[in-house]
């Protein structure tokens, strides 16, 4: 591996050929980054197996530029980012692409897309999950998200609160789903 290598995409990659292979997840191996992921995360990075670390790492930044463009849009359609009222049909088509790019500009996100992480792709499907009318499915989705890594689980931190059952008990299914 050379300095400045997408470490995470390397690690998802060696961890979607130790799935498709058959052999331990959970290795050392000189010069790579130790695989710390649930296993749920290698079976559904699996598609990465027969590429190479450079073609996964390419694909995981094409989803996640697509990830951050359609978080956007979602938060524009639910008033969740500021916007200049030309008309809605307008203002999503002209802010749109502003606050893609600013997002992308963020040095958060070049981190994501320099060590290839999954983190935009996450949180896009956790940001879908929660604001759908479809609650059961909104939180499996993000259950199944804390099955790839843990940290999406804490989306549903304010559930417990104003106690939302159903979102609580899908997620609950989706991360059992990821275990299984």
């Amino acid at each position: 591996r050379t300095p400045g290598a997408p470490a995470d995409a390397n690690a998802y990659h060696d961890g979607a050929q130790a799935v498709i292979h058959g052999t331990p997840l959970y290795h050392s191996a000189p010069d790579h980054l130790l695989f710390t992921y649930p296993p749920f995360a290698a079976l559904i990075l699996a598609w990465m197996a027969p590429m190479t670390e450079h073609g996964a790492w390419l694909v995981m930044t094409a989803v996640s530029c697509t990830a951050e463009t359609l978080s956007c849009q979602r938060a524009l359609r639910l008033d969740l980012l500021p916007t200049v009222p030309i008309g809605k049909a307008h203002r999503v088509a002209i802010i749109l692409p502003f606050w893609a790019i600013a997002l992308m500009i963020l040095n958060t996100f070049w981190e994501t897309i320099a060590n290839g992480q999954v983190n935009s792709i996450l949180r896009a499907i956790c940001l879908l999950g929660l604001t759908t009318d479809r609650r059961f499915w909104g939180g499996f989705a993000i259950g199944l998200c804390g099955g790839c890594k843990l940290t999406p689980l804490a989306v549903g931190l304010p559930s417990l609160r104003r106690p939302e059952l159903m979102l609580l008990a899908a997620m609950a299914a989706g991360v059992r789903g990821s275990l299984a």
